[in-house]
Protein backbone atom coordinates (compact mmCIF):
# COMPACT_ATOMS: atom_id res chain seq x y z
CA UNK A 1 0.00 0.00 0.00
CA UNK A 2 1.66 3.55 -0.93
CA UNK A 3 1.55 5.81 1.87
CA UNK A 4 -0.34 8.27 0.67
CA UNK A 5 -3.20 5.52 0.67
CA UNK A 6 -2.44 4.56 4.03
CA UNK A 7 -2.69 8.24 5.05
CA UNK A 8 -6.02 8.56 3.25
CA UNK A 9 -7.13 5.62 5.12
CA UNK A 10 -6.36 6.55 8.27
CA UNK A 11 -7.92 10.49 7.65
CA UNK A 12 -11.15 8.68 6.81
CA UNK A 13 -10.62 6.51 10.29
CA UNK A 14 -10.34 9.99 12.00
CA UNK A 15 -14.24 10.91 10.56
CA UNK A 16 -15.56 7.76 11.61
CA UNK A 17 -18.61 8.56 14.13
CA UNK A 18 -17.77 6.95 17.83
CA UNK A 19 -21.18 5.40 18.94
CA UNK A 20 -22.17 7.70 21.68
CA UNK A 21 -20.13 10.39 21.24
CA UNK A 22 -20.20 13.77 19.44
CA UNK A 23 -18.08 16.53 18.86
CA UNK A 24 -19.06 20.24 18.83
CA UNK A 25 -17.43 23.52 18.55
CA UNK A 26 -17.97 24.86 22.24
CA UNK A 27 -19.12 22.09 24.54
CA UNK A 28 -19.58 24.88 27.07
CA UNK A 29 -22.43 25.84 25.67
CA UNK A 30 -24.11 22.46 24.97
CA UNK A 31 -27.79 22.23 26.40
CA UNK A 32 -30.51 19.63 26.11
CA UNK A 33 -33.49 20.24 27.48
CA UNK A 34 -35.01 16.57 26.93
CA UNK A 35 -31.93 15.52 28.47
CA UNK A 36 -30.20 15.03 31.63
CA UNK A 37 -26.89 16.80 30.84
CA UNK A 38 -23.90 16.95 33.17
CA UNK A 39 -20.49 19.30 32.05
CA UNK A 40 -17.18 18.62 33.47
CA UNK A 41 -13.92 20.22 33.35
CA UNK A 42 -10.57 21.43 35.06
CA UNK A 43 -9.98 17.27 36.04
CA UNK A 44 -5.87 17.06 36.83
CA UNK A 45 -6.09 13.88 38.68
CA UNK A 46 -8.09 10.54 39.33
CA UNK A 47 -9.75 11.75 42.30
CA UNK A 48 -10.97 14.99 40.35
CA UNK A 49 -12.58 12.89 37.37
CA UNK A 50 -14.44 11.05 39.82
CA UNK A 51 -15.90 13.65 41.76
CA UNK A 52 -16.51 16.26 39.02
CA UNK A 53 -18.25 13.25 36.98
CA UNK A 54 -20.33 12.08 40.20
CA UNK A 55 -21.28 16.22 40.70
CA UNK A 56 -22.24 16.63 36.59
CA UNK A 57 -24.29 13.42 37.03
CA UNK A 58 -25.82 13.97 39.92
CA UNK A 59 -24.56 10.42 41.61
CA UNK A 60 -26.22 9.07 44.95
CA UNK A 61 -24.03 9.26 47.96
CA UNK A 62 -23.56 6.00 48.28
CA UNK A 63 -20.90 6.56 45.53
CA UNK A 64 -17.58 4.72 46.89
CA UNK A 65 -15.01 7.56 44.59
CA UNK A 66 -13.25 4.18 42.82
CA UNK A 67 -13.54 3.38 39.05
CA UNK A 68 -15.59 0.28 39.79
CA UNK A 69 -18.29 2.69 41.63
CA UNK A 70 -17.64 4.88 38.37
CA UNK A 71 -18.37 2.21 35.99
CA UNK A 72 -21.37 0.60 38.42
CA UNK A 73 -23.08 4.48 38.31
CA UNK A 74 -22.30 4.95 34.52
CA UNK A 75 -24.59 1.95 33.94
CA UNK A 76 -27.04 2.46 36.26
CA UNK A 77 -28.99 5.94 36.54
CA UNK A 78 -32.27 4.71 38.10
CA UNK A 79 -32.21 8.62 40.16
CA UNK A 80 -32.36 9.95 36.77
CA UNK A 81 -35.82 10.60 35.43
CA UNK A 82 -34.52 11.72 31.40
CA UNK A 83 -33.85 8.98 29.16
CA UNK A 84 -30.79 10.73 27.68
CA UNK A 85 -28.06 11.15 29.81
CA UNK A 86 -25.00 13.28 28.10
CA UNK A 87 -21.87 14.10 29.93
CA UNK A 88 -20.14 16.98 28.22
CA UNK A 89 -16.49 17.81 28.52
CA UNK A 90 -16.06 21.40 27.93
CA UNK A 91 -12.02 20.15 28.40
CA UNK A 92 -10.39 16.64 28.50
CA UNK A 93 -9.01 15.72 31.75
CA UNK A 94 -5.09 16.48 31.79
CA UNK A 95 -4.39 13.65 34.02
CA UNK A 96 -1.75 10.49 33.86
CA UNK A 97 -2.07 8.69 30.87
CA UNK A 98 -3.18 5.40 32.40
CA UNK A 99 -6.27 7.03 34.65
CA UNK A 100 -7.29 8.85 31.55
CA UNK A 101 -7.00 4.93 29.70
CA UNK A 102 -9.04 3.64 32.49
CA UNK A 103 -11.81 6.70 32.61
CA UNK A 104 -12.14 6.13 29.25
CA UNK A 105 -12.49 2.41 29.01
CA UNK A 106 -14.74 2.98 31.56
CA UNK A 107 -17.18 5.75 29.50
CA UNK A 108 -16.82 3.47 26.50
CA UNK A 109 -17.87 0.65 28.45
CA UNK A 110 -20.64 2.08 29.81
CA UNK A 111 -21.79 3.63 26.55
CA UNK A 112 -21.78 0.06 24.91
CA UNK A 113 -23.99 -1.00 27.44
CA UNK A 114 -27.01 1.40 27.22
CA UNK A 115 -26.27 0.44 23.61
CA UNK A 116 -26.53 -2.89 24.23
CA UNK A 117 -29.70 -2.95 26.61
CA UNK A 118 -31.46 -0.85 24.46
CA UNK A 119 -31.36 -2.54 21.34
CA UNK A 120 -31.00 -6.34 23.06
CA UNK A 121 -34.24 -8.28 21.78
CA UNK A 122 -34.90 -9.33 25.63
CA UNK A 123 -34.60 -6.03 26.99
CA UNK A 124 -37.38 -6.46 28.82
CA UNK A 125 -36.34 -8.95 31.18
CA UNK A 126 -33.40 -6.45 32.33
CA UNK A 127 -36.23 -4.88 34.76
CA UNK A 128 -36.48 -1.54 33.08
CA UNK A 129 -32.95 -1.06 33.06
CA UNK A 130 -32.44 -0.24 29.46
CA UNK A 131 -34.73 2.95 29.96
CA UNK A 132 -31.53 4.92 29.38
CA UNK A 133 -29.23 6.13 26.80
CA UNK A 134 -25.22 7.84 27.54
CA UNK A 135 -23.84 9.95 25.57
CA UNK A 136 -20.57 12.00 25.53
CA UNK A 137 -19.83 15.31 24.09
CA UNK A 138 -16.20 16.33 23.60
CA UNK A 139 -15.34 19.54 21.71
CA UNK A 140 -13.82 19.58 17.83
CA UNK A 141 -10.50 20.88 19.00
CA UNK A 142 -9.81 18.26 21.32
CA UNK A 143 -11.22 15.11 18.88
CA UNK A 144 -7.64 14.19 17.12
CA UNK A 145 -6.47 13.29 21.04
CA UNK A 146 -9.84 11.40 22.33
CA UNK A 147 -10.30 9.23 19.25
CA UNK A 148 -6.61 8.59 19.68
CA UNK A 149 -7.28 7.75 23.67
CA UNK A 150 -10.63 6.49 23.18
CA UNK A 151 -9.27 3.62 20.69
CA UNK A 152 -6.44 2.94 22.66
CA UNK A 153 -8.79 2.52 25.88
CA UNK A 154 -9.75 -1.16 27.02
Amino acid sequence: MWLSEELSNRSHLESDPIPGVTFIDDPSTYEDEDAFVGHVSGMHDRMEILDAVAAALNFPDYFGRNWSALLDCLCDFHWVEQQRIVLVHDELPRVKTEDMLTYLAIVKTSIAAWIEWTTHPADHLLGGIASHTLGVVVGKKEEHEFRKLFKLAR
